[in-house]
């Protein structure tokens, strides 16, 4: 997955089902929890659930959508 500057993003677990996966994400430099990501079936593919009052500039937004991008690749890869 790739490699963040600003941003941790840690396997949790499979899903419910075990088709999927979840990963937490995090600040690097304050260690905040500032949301997950997880299946998103009405889209088919992986999405961001952010926390509640965070806010996020460009290039966090572009990491995180590089990481959903590669995510949603591999899970369609493995089918």
């Amino acid at each position: 997955m790739p490699i963040s500057k600003h941003l941790e993003f840690n396997f949790v677990r499979n899903s419910e089902s075990g088709k999927t996966k979840i990963w937490t994400v995090f600040n690097t430099t304050t260690y905040e929890h500032i949301g997950n990501i997880r299946w998103a079936g009405n889209f088919r593919k992986y999405a961001f659930y952010p926390n509640n009052d965070t806010m996020y500039d460009s290039n966090c937004l572009q990491d995180i959508s590089e990481f959903l991008e590669k995510a949603t690749k591999e899970h369609h890869a493995d089918k």
